[in-house]
């Protein structure tokens, strides 16, 4: 059994981290804003135990690591509120853990394509003054905890680890309220309009089997400690993921493909379109990134279209006003 302390445990990733952990035995701290929220709740519920407070509430954050936690799961989330909060965020939790003096084991959670972007392979990552941020802090908490991993507290005893996990686009995202921002074309019109060819292969994970391989990363340090994963389930042309939305929701839903121009002029205010890019541009300077075999770590990933299936309802209301 392991004690783990999970920040973001109300939220997708942390959630599903903190589901996965109890479903298996183990013991979860979750450092929460509002205990009483229904969220936390039902989190508490399940077994978990909670501690009020936030990443930058230095005794919240101490009080939620001691008693004998010895691995701590976080998400490497932007605050539009806060640009700073992030990496701030990381580097406290990183503190507090060394100070609690019993935790052996980080994993953190970031972003698909951070290494490349820090490798500086893709020329428009900053191309958007937000999304430049958003690379920044990636690289950042990321660094930071390579240190603890490598120079820092985690390498002075045998048996400390950490694990960089970067899942891809979420399957979730095709469902409310993360679809408002990434699809609001859809929502409104049926319309995918992208910066992607319809033949180009894109990649999903379900949140839930994120949280299933944190925990199994926590669970067994040796084999996933040291480790940077790219965290995919599956891999679909554009044109076959709107067809499999469209049969899910009840809809004639399309995909339409900006001119490289177009996409260039409309992604320097529009992360979503600069994102896409990258993809694009991960493609081209690695060519086998698209055909490389994904690895679900022997746990098993669902798919897109079986996540489809299983969120029908969820879907049909998320689109229900799509033409």
């Amino acid at each position: 059994m392991v004690k783990t302390l999970v920040f973001g445990a109300t939220g997708t990733q942390g959630g599903a981290t903190a589901r996965a952990l109890l479903q298996s035995g183990h013991e979860v701290h979750a450092l929460v804003r509002n205990p009483d929220a229904d969220a936390a709740q039902v989190l508490q519920a399940q077994g978990a135990v909670l501690f009020k407070g936030h990443t930058d509430d230095v005794a919240s954050l101490d009080a939620a690591v001691a008693g004998g936690v010895s691995a701590v799961f976080w998400v490497s989330m932007i605050s539009f509120a806060d640009l700073d909060e992030e990496v701030r965020g990381t580097r406290n939790i990183i503190a507090a853990a060394r100070r609690a003096g019993t935790v052996r084991t980080l994993v953190y959670s970031t972003a698909m394509m951070a290494d490349e972007v820090r490798r500086r392979e893709l020329p428009l990552w900053d191309h958007n003054p937000f999304m430049k941020t958003y690379w920044d802090n990636k690289i950042a908490g990321e660094a930071a905890v390579r240190d603890a991993g490598g120079e820092g507290f985690l390498s002075a005893l045998p048996g400390k680890h950490y694990t960089i996990l970067r899942p891809v686009d979420f399957m979730t995202s095709f469902v409310n309220p993360a679809a408002a921002f990434q699809y609001p074309d859809i929502i409104a019109e049926g319309v995918w309009h992208t910066a992607v060819p319809p033949d180009f292969p894109l990649t999903y994970i379900d949140p839930e089997d994120v949280g299933r391989l944190a925990a199994a990363a926590i669970a067994d340090p040796e084999r996933f400690g040291g480790r940077e994963l790219d965290v995919a389930a599956d891999r679909v042309p554009a044109r076959d993921a709107i067809a499999l939305l469209g049969a899910a929701a009840g809809k004639n839903m399309r995909l339409e493909t900006y001119g490289r121009e177009e996409a260039l002029r409309r992604s320097a205010e529009n992360p979503v379109l600069l994102g896409q890019l990258l993809r694009v541009q991960k493609a081209e300077v690695d060519p086998e990134s698209n055909t490389r075999p994904l690895d679900d770590y022997g746990l098993g990933f669902r798919g897109l279209k079986e996540f489809l299936e299983r969120n029908k309802a969820r879907i049909i209301e998320t689109f229900k006003s799509a033409p």
